[in-house]
């Protein structure tokens, strides 16, 4: 049995190598990915419709690795040595560096026996052209705008852009080389231009001017003349955006300045929560913080942060600089072990806290809260009642004083029923005299009732007791509703009235200015329960937050009015970078000479958060104020912008390791990149981190909660219709969006024959979940012990098989990394000294697992 898995393994050799003899970009891409991967290098072959057979180089560190003259002469030797007998005629080739959207270079290598034949015209017709797929509109060359081509070209896509000027400045000197044709001059709004712009042929179209209303009548334009272009619109009017995104197919809408602000205000914090945002109002976390001695996470394994509660997502070891060059995710082996001193960065639930306040409320109180927080109406919702009954019961729940009014409603209906029933049936007064009864009884009226009837009529005195019992409670819930009413009445009535809470003494966080950005970062700080006070120059815009102390005057008087000397954090988004700038530096200042004179004693620097419009303003300020966390809200949103563009949704974002990292929403389609992956490829192959998933069987059940989704196993498989939530950068959704999944590993699992061979059905499942073989595969290896099998796996989804199979205690395994055969169709790139280098770590095993 262990020949033919060797055949088989040489069988897939072999037709990889013939693939890649006829010029089959799959195959040429796996075969030089095997031969590069070693030494920093992707490479991607694909068929362009003007060049032909491309490969690209792109090097995941420095740009030195792809000299050409050291890179060409190598893949001209090696894919001669393939014997392409004409297949290849030439080749384009072009480098580029991971993080730069630049190419490098391009060259172009030819090869003999090319053939002169010109293709038929028919032939030329079934060329799939990518202009549907590859060309992108972007309206408004603003700050936003720019940013966006920025971050769409690192798809490496065609961009084209739409604006009413030519700008006259640009803010990023690259855009104008990044566009793929001139910029149109003309009105985002004219059918005419969107014509001119071929917007029929366009994929997406992002509409960033900054005249909101402008966004949205090009929006409905573009649909009209395109209904099947993704529209990517810049707006902060939320409902109308609901609307729309009813009527208008494939429509999405974002808030430039909502986006950023999370990250602003935890910018502002200076906390381990570098990260914060709701998966289906479920509250998850991203902390970044330091291993302290003694504690639980020293000497713990990464691998037992990939679990239901907690998912690692970097790590770095302690007293290595940070390198931020690379990707963020997964850079670390998965059996590594966390000392004290490591720095490590995981996602969680935020879990709810008790409140162990005393309660000062009374005991009816208690009694109305727990009785209007049971799951009454909830469990109605669970019946599929219809439409309008769903909106009413989210319409009552949305307020207390009308989940109070219906809890009083119910209790009298069916307090109402039930003494109705009993007066019919022991008292024998007919329905219509039983129901009037009853409704007076509700009112209080119990004098009323019993000194009207019938001496007559025999009446037990149980039937008296209840009728008493139920004027009482009604009379107690009507008492209570009538003063929740004029309670409530009164306070919005006086609500003006209430006073302002004072400005904090020290711990708090001083924000400077109350734009938009502003109003966002100071509602997240007040959310959190952080004192924080604001500074304006526009006195409007104190009424907008009536719990925040504002101060309204010139920003550098306002300086001394914050208690600035004892303050957490100051941060600054006022709609000048420049005076941004300006009081980012006199704070410090201030807050230096206060320290000099001994005025204060902190513990910890003075937090400096800058809002910006330029990536190079922002780098720049690194030199000139190194303690300050300069961001540019344009160039945050913009990468949100573009990953929305391919038709994703983007549900948050956060900074890791100077890495906008993308909340970004899967629903997985049957052409999808995604669809019939394992979790564990798309997690390790394209470098993002599966937060939630549910599949299209559970997409309406309600049954399961939402965090019965959260953080999956690595064993799921994709299918249609199922909703998979990442983390990723914009390279991640790069990588997805083209299929470019990184090469796996060749491993070879080697399997004795247990004593008891009861474990092989369970061993033969757990080979086929991991692995993702066939499960027929599994069974027929496991049948025939002992035996050797080759895996194509990744680094932590090796670790997992090895873990979930040694765990089993019976079954005799080793699994080792092995020297793929597919190298040698390569000469060796670099020295010796590095290709021995390289080798050993391709040798490297896990520990043997051997009863």
């Amino acid at each position: 049995m262990e020949a033919s898995y060797t055949l088989r393994s040489g069988m897939i050799t072999a037709d990889l190598l013939d693939s890649a003899k006829q010029g089959d970009p799959q195959s040429l891409s796996q075969l030089l990915n095997q031969s590069l991967q070693r030494f920093g290098i992707a490479a991607q072959a694909f068929v362009d419709h003007t060049h032909g057979l491309t490969i690209q180089l792109e090097a995941t560190g420095g740009a030195e690795i792809l000299q050409p003259e050291r890179i060409l002469p190598w893949l001209q030797q090696g894919i001669e040595r393939l014997g392409s007998n004409g297949a290849i005629p030439t080749i384009r080739v072009l480098a580029r560096c991971r993080e730069q959207s630049e190419v490098l270079w391009v060259e172009h290598l030819e090869f003999g026996n090319a053939s002169s034949q010109e293709p038929e015209p028919d032939s030329v017709g079934h060329l799939p052209l990518p202009y549907q797929r590859d060309r992108f509109l972007v309206c408004g060359l603003g700050r936003l705008g720019q940013h966006c081509v920025v971050a769409l070209k690192a798809f490496q896509v065609n961009v084209v852009a739409i604006d009413l000027t030519y700008p006259s400045v640009w803010q990023i000197e690259a855009v104008p080389s990044l566009l793929d044709e001139d910029p149109i001059l003309g009105d985002c709004r004219s059918e005419s231009v969107l014509l001119q712009a071929q917007i029929h042929r366009c994929r997406a179209a992002l509409l960033v001017t900054q005249d909101e209303s402008i966004n949205l009548e090009a929006a409905i334009t573009i649909h009209k003349i395109n209904p099947h272009v993704r529209l990517v619109v810049r707006s902060s009017k939320q409902n109308l955006n609901r609307l729309l995104e009813r009527r208008l197919t494939n429509f999405v809408a974002y808030d430039p300045t909502e986006l950023p602000a999370t990250a602003f205000s935890l910018a502002a914090l200076g906390e381990d929560t570098i990260g914060a945002f709701n998966v289906d109002d479920l509250p998850l976390q991203v902390v970044r913080r330091t291993v302290q001695p003694g504690e639980v996470l020293d000497q713990f394994s990464s691998y037992r942060f990939h679990r239901r509660a907690m998912r690692l997502l970097h790590y770095q070891k302690q007293g290595r600089s940070s390198s931020n060059s690379g990707e963020p995710f997964f850079s670390w082996n998965p059996n590594t072990l966390i000392h004290a001193g490591d720095v490590i960065t995981y996602i969680e639930r935020v879990e709810s806290r008790p409140n162990f306040a005393v309660s000062q409320t009374s005991v009816w109180e208690q009694l109305r809260q727990r009785l209007s927080s049971f799951t009454i109406l909830r469990r109605l919702q669970d019946f599929n009642l219809g439409n309008t009954t769903n909106h009413l019961l989210t319409w009552i729940q949305e307020n207390q004083l009308r989940r109070n009014i219906a809890l009083a409603a119910t209790l009298a209906l069916v307090m109402g029923i039930n003494t109705s029933a009993i007066l019919r049936s022991e008292v024998g007064v007919s329905w219509p005299r039983a129901i009037q009864t009853s409704l007076v009884l509700l009112m209080g009226g119990f004098g009323d009732v019993f000194g009207g009837l019938n001496e007559e009529l025999p009446v037990a005195p149980w039937v008296m007791g209840l009728s008493f019992l139920t004027s009482l409670i009604s009379a107690i819930f009507v008492l209570g509703v009538f003063g929740l009413v004029a309670d409530a009445m009164l306070s919005a009535r006086f609500e003006f009235l209430q006073n302002r809470p004072p400005i904090p003494d020290q711990d708090h966080v001083v924000v400077f200015g109350l734009g938009r950005v502003g109003r966002k970062v100071a509602a997240f700080l007040l959310q959190r329960q952080q004192p924080v006070v604001a500074i304006t120059q526009n006195p409007e815009q104190e009424a907008l937050l009536p719990k925040l102390p504002v101060v309204v005057g010139n920003f550098l008087e306002g300086l001394t009015q914050v208690s600035l000397v004892k303050a957490k954090s100051v941060v600054m988004v006022t709609e000048d970078q420049l005076l941004n700038l300006e009081l980012g530096l006199t704070a410090h200042d201030l807050v230096h000479q206060a320290l000099l004179n001994q005025e204060w004693i902190r513990e910890l620097p003075l937090g400096i958060v800058i809002r910006t419009y330029d990536q190079t303003f922002s780098a720049n300020l690194a030199n000139l104020l190194p303690e300050a966390k300069a961001f540019s809200a344009y160039a945050l949103s913009a990468e949100a912008f573009a990953g929305a563009a391919f038709g994703e949704n983007i549900l948050g974002l956060f900074r890791l390791q100077d890495h906008t990292i993308l909340v970004t929403e899967y629903h997985i389609e049957a052409n999808d990149t995604l669809n019939g992956r394992l979790l564990s490829h798309v997690a390790y192959g394209y470098g993002v981190v599966p937060i939630f998933y549910q599949s299209a069987k559970h997409a309406h059940t309600q049954l399961r909660e939402v965090s019965d989704f959260l953080m999956p196993s690595d064993t799921e498989r994709l299918g249609i219709g199922d909703r998979l939530i990442v983390l990723a950068t914009i390279n991640g959704l790069r990588r997805i969006e083209r299929g470019e999944l990184a090469l796996a590993q060749t491993w070879q699992l080697t399997v004795l024959k247990p004593k008891n061979s009861s474990v092989l059905f369970e061993a033969s499942r757990i080979l086929h979940n991991v692995s993702g073989c066939g499960l027929r595969t599994a069974r027929d290896f496991l049948d025939h012990l002992p035996g050797k099998m080759q895996l194509q796996l990744y680094n932590f989804q090796a670790y997992d098989l090895w873990q979930r199979l040694g765990d089993m205690k019976q079954l005799p395994i080793r699994l080792e990394r092995i020297k793929s055969a597919a190298m040698d169709s390569f000469p060796s790139l670099g020295s010796g000294e590095e290709r021995q280098e390289s080798d050993s770590i391709m040798t490297n095993r896990f520990p043997e697992r051997i009863c």
